[in-house]
């Protein structure tokens, strides 16, 4: 919370922090020193966070939109720099692995979450010292509800993952690679003059579509395994466009929320305030989704929003009158200031050629060593 603040009092302490001290009646001058924060925090375990971010999660649950019925999600991974200390290391992360037998200087943490296009919150979430974007996919899907439709880029599809969609019962929408294809069906395809076409891969039926961008002229294949009386191949571009939010939600909690600014150097630290940050992420996209319909007119151009940001900095600026027992006034004000921020936005109003910098950073932390052993 102290990242969502860019102004401090006389004493350091962050302007959330002397607000919420002053709704609860007490003097900032009797906040507690940093370092008793985090011997504090040393004491209790990061699974009190992740209880607290799941159990919030489950509240939501009935009152989650749905498009068509379906919950729509999408997943993709992040990796996040973390402090360089021993506790880290003997965790065992390390820098991202570079040419030569090198690594960054800082270790990084491998995330991977699946986001709730509809709603906004996040869905679940995988973490580790090795990048297994695949796997942690495969495991989240396993626990999805039959009708819910997930979408991929085109690192995703696999054999393994469209197992794990027929295990669940759940659909998937994935672009596909056509250079390199994971399936020859796919290549095929992708070669062919055809518009659609099926393929039955180990046993699951996949339908490809081609979908032509009107502003560019490319060409994508799509593979899914939602019938088409659900979505046309229209509607399927229409879809996938919503893919990028869960991009969007990655600078949200970097740059928005300033996520890697740790306050800590130990790992059951890093974790705490990871998951409080999600915690509190949902809790703001929450609040929004409760005063919008985000599953009306889910598809079309135009949809209503609210700024994150600004809701996120208001939560925060209600907590003193949440803990002082004030949380149905404070719950009020949120909704009032929803309700002022709600304003019409166009999807896709701009198209840029993707680009790919391959130049190397230059600030610090993208110094190199030697790789150092687990």
């Amino acid at each position: 919370m102290v990242h969502l603040v860019a102004g401090t009092n006389a004493q350091g302490y962050p302007t959330a922090l002397r607000k919420a001290w002053r709704d609860l009646g007490l003097e900032v001058a009797d906040a507690p020193a940093k370092s008793s924060l985090s011997e504090a925090r040393g004491k209790l375990s990061y699974t009190f966070f992740e209880r607290a971010f799941r159990q919030q999660l489950r509240g939501f649950e009935e009152r989650r939109s749905t498009y068509r019925g379906l919950r729509i999600y999408a997943i993709d991974g992040d990796q996040l720099e973390l402090p360089l200390s021993d506790d880290i290391l003997a965790s065992g992360y390390r820098g991202f692995p570079c040419k030569h037998h090198q690594e960054t200087h800082f270790p990084r943490l491998y995330l991977v979450h699946a986001y709730d296009c509809v709603s906004g919150v996040t869905k679940d979430l995988r973490y580790g010292p090795e990048n297994q974007e695949l796997q942690a996919a495969i495991d989240m899907v396993l626990s999805f509800e039959a009708k819910s439709v997930t979408l991929y880029d085109r690192f995703y599809l696999s054999r393994k993952l469209i197992a794990a969609h027929a295990a669940s019962g759940s659909f998937f929408l994935a672009r596909c690679k056509q250079d390199w294809a994971t399936f020859k069906e796919v290549v095929e395809f992708g070669q062919s003059n055809r518009r659609n076409a099926a393929a039955l891969i180990d046993g699951v039926l996949v339908r490809l579509v081609k979908i032509v961008n009107p502003r560019t002229g490319k060409i994508a294949v799509f593979a899914t395994n939602l019938p088409r009386k659900l979505f046309t191949n229209l509607e399927l571009a229409r879809l996938y466009a919503r893919r990028w939010e869960v991009e969007t939600s990655f600078r949200d909690s970097t740059h928005t929320a300033k996520l890697e600014q740790w306050h800590s150097k130990s790992i059951n630290g890093i974790l705490q305030e990871l998951f409080a940050h999600f915690w509190l992420v949902n809790a703001a996209r929450i609040q929004i989704a409760l005063h919008i319909n985000p599953g009306r007119g889910f598809l079309e151009a135009m949809y209503k929003r609210a700024n994150f940001k600004s809701t996120l900095e208001f939560l925060v600026d209600c907590f003193g009158k949440i803990l002082s027992g004030q949380a149905r006034q404070a719950l009020a004000d949120i909704a009032a200031f929803i309700r002022r921020l709600i304003e019409r936005r166009t999807r896709l109003r701009r198209a840029y050629p993707r680009q790919i910098k391959s130049k190397r950073k230059t600030y610090p932390s993208a110094c190199l060593v030697q790789r150092r052993k687990r």
